[in-house]
């Protein structure tokens, strides 16, 4: 059991176990090619949710070199004898997103005799392989055989995409000891459909024939993936039969990963005793045929089989699949538990269903939490008082229940509960107070709203932007004191999002009033941050962008708030002067959001830019600012 779970545990989930560091190193580095960045659509945020620093964060711009940059940086790679040097800017070139980069690499590479360099350069062909492929193809069948496991599994992805040219890579694959190698170049092939579909069974065959268990796992799953009926493939019987754990892994995460087809092989592999295969089974593609699998393995013995079961399972609306979800919400396990709560609520059953769970599960110790968590998201409200009862019974160390119950409560608008809820305003755990500000925003109770404001107060973030993104929800002119004091907080100690939040809640009240202009517009114009030992400096964009939108839909029915947002929006948008420290603190993002706000202004329509590129900080570019850095000589 042990080494089962070795196998599984760190990549439960994945259809193909032994794929998933190589797919995490291609992700990574796909993000390094990333051609296009935009900024964010602000205003479908506006309408839902108030802005935060998170939600208005630019995205890191792109990559790109143009050509003369490239050569620039092609000359030095020829001129310097420093293999350190050179790998150097095979590396930077990998960040130039831009497909001259590649026939100067494959040049670099033509020449090139020192093995980390060419493994280098490799790299960085591979990393830009979504611009375009390698020419020189005969320059990478040669490195196929060099000594450097790095360079040959690079060398041969390269040169599949190029050529789809299985033979080479096959006879690679027949004399390759690189565990690494090996399962970078199966990946490769399982990966691409083109060349799956284009292996020949033959060679197929003889893989599957080999000692090394590698081997003979990357050809199932290759045999798996272009089967047409793997029930009736009887190497695939024989592999289950197999006494290396990995061959029937592989064999379970190739059928799983299949949309249809080999139902009686995963019907054994469910029965198998290794958890990884049970595992791999339980995250099978969710299909009609495969639901009485699902529903087998959701009270296997492991529970993390268990727990994949019911993720499955959320898929079928079938009465036998809501059934043994059902039976699986007092599940033992929370991660079970939790799993078929989610699956649940994401099938929506019936009202019997519904009525079955409350009748029985309120009440038992285990199931409970699930049991109001469905019946509160789902709407059903003939337990409203059943769920403030329990609430009312439970002691402080049942903070996980508390927060369901006070949120449920809220979903089910209950307001005869406020009383209940208000009560555990104290509670030490920050997750609790949070989701008692956020139910009574939902519950609108005019006697309750002490509570919120003193919640909005908390020295915990999201609990104190709860509080007052519920008073927007409430919308009481009552609160329009309380969200101007937080605006007008404008000290480097005090929450940044606080502000963005008030000005948020204080736009859905729409009662302005001249100091709450003065204070929007402040925010907006004027060095109205105080930090600690430095001058007044800026609110954050996302504050000031708030204070624009506000701005903007009390100008709906305020002129004076409407002129206010157009002066606004105009010196966001002014081309900057070097005299003018106001437009050095308008930076790209800001100028973006603004004229989003001046087409929501316009009632217009407004598409996504572009953000601008930036250019990598190249070698010679490195040299040169490090120089600038050393003290003159004396």
């Amino acid at each position: 059991m042990g080494t089962s779970r070795f196998l599984f545990s760190s990549y439960s989930e994945s259809r193909h176990a032994d794929a998933v560091k190589i797919r995490q190193i291609q992700e990574a580095k796909m993000k390094i090619t990333k051609l296009f960045a935009f900024f964010p659509l602000v205003l479908p945020i506006w309408e839902k949710v108030p802005f935060d620093i998170e939600n208005t964060t630019v995205p890191e711009p792109p990559f790109y070199a143009d050509e003369a940059s490239i050569n620039m940086q092609y000359d030095y790679f020829t001129r310097t004898q420093d293999s350190r040097l050179r790998s150097k800017i095979a590396v930077t070139l990998s960040y130039s997103n831009n497909p001259v980069a590649i026939n100067l690499l494959e040049k670099c590479l033509e020449n090139e005799k020192n093995d980390f360099v060419q493994a280098d350069i490799l790299n960085a062909l591979y990393n830009l392989r979504s611009l375009g492929g390698c020419k020189k193809v005969s320059c990478l069948k040669g490195l196929l055989k060099s000594p450097n496991q790095s360079v040959r599994a690079l060398a041969a992805a390269l040169y599949l995409k190029a050529t789809n040219d299985l033979a080479a890579i096959n006879e690679l694959l027949s004399s390759e000891n690189s565990e690494y190698v090996i399962n970078f170049v199966w990946n490769q092939i399982i990966s691409d459909k083109q060349l799956t579909k284009h292996s020949r069974d033959s060679d197929i065959d003889k893989f599957l024939s080999s000692e090394n268990y590698l081997q003979r796992a990357g050809a199932l799953k290759t045999a798996v993936l272009r089967s047409e009926e793997p029930d009736k493939d009887p190497r695939f019987s024989r592999s289950i039969s197999d006494k290396n754990i990995f061959i029937k892994a592989a064999l379970a995460s190739a059928l799983a990963s299949r949309d249809k087809g080999g139902i009686g092989l995963l019907n054994t592999l469910s029965l198998d005793k290794d958890v990884s295969v049970r595992a791999f089974t339980a995250s099978a593609v969710p299909i009609p045929e495969r639901l009485q699998v699902f529903i087998k393995l959701s009270a296997d013995p492991d529970e993390e089989v268990r727990r994949l079961a019911c993720v499955s399972l959320g898929a079928f609306k079938d009465a036998a699949a809501i059934e043994a979800l059902v039976m699986r919400i007092g599940d033992k396990s929370l991660q079970v538990r939790t799993a078929a709560e989610r699956s649940l609520i994401r099938i929506n059953p019936s009202q019997e269903v519904l009525k079955r769970i409350g009748d029985e599960f309120l009440g038992d110790k285990e199931a409970r939490a699930a049991a109001v968590t469905i019946l509160g998201e789902l709407n059903d409200r003939r337990y409203s008082a059943a769920i403030e009862k329990l609430l009312g019974s439970l002691e402080d160390s049942e903070a996980d229940l508390i927060r369901r119950c006070v949120y449920a409560l809220g979903s089910l608008d209950y307001k005869e509960s406020w009383k209940t809820v208000s009560s555990k305003t104290e509670h030490k755990e920050d997750f609790v107070r949070e989701s008692v500000a956020s139910t009574l925003g939902k519950l609108k109770i005019k006697d309750s709203y002490e509570t919120i404001v003193k919640l909005s107060d908390d020295k915990v973030v999201k609990v104190s932007t709860q509080a007052f993104e519920s008073m927007g929800w409430i919308a009481d002119s009552y609160f329009n004191g309380v969200l101007l004091k937080a605006m007008k907080k404008t000290v480097a100690e005090y929450p940044t999002d606080n502000r963005s939040y008030a000005c948020w809640s204080i736009a859905r009240i729409n009662k302005p009033n001249q100091d709450i202009l003065n204070q929007l517009d402040a925010l907006c114009m004027k060095m109205v941050l105080k930090v600690p030992m430095s001058p007044n400096t800026y609110d954050a964009d996302s504050v000031r962008i708030s204070a624009l939108f506000a701005l903007i839909d009390f100008g709906r029915t305020d002129i004076l708030a409407k002129e206010k947002a157009e002066d606004i929006a105009k010196a966001f948008l002014s081309p900057p002067k070097n005299d003018s420290g106001f437009a050095s603190m308008v930076g790209d993002g800001l100028r973006d959001y603004a004229r989003q706000a001046k087409a929501y202004m316009n009632n217009e329509k407004v598409g996504q830019f572009e953000v601008k590129p930036r250019s990598p900080l190249f070698l010679i570019e490195e040299l040169r600012k490090r120089n600038e850095q050393q003290p003159p000589p004396q």
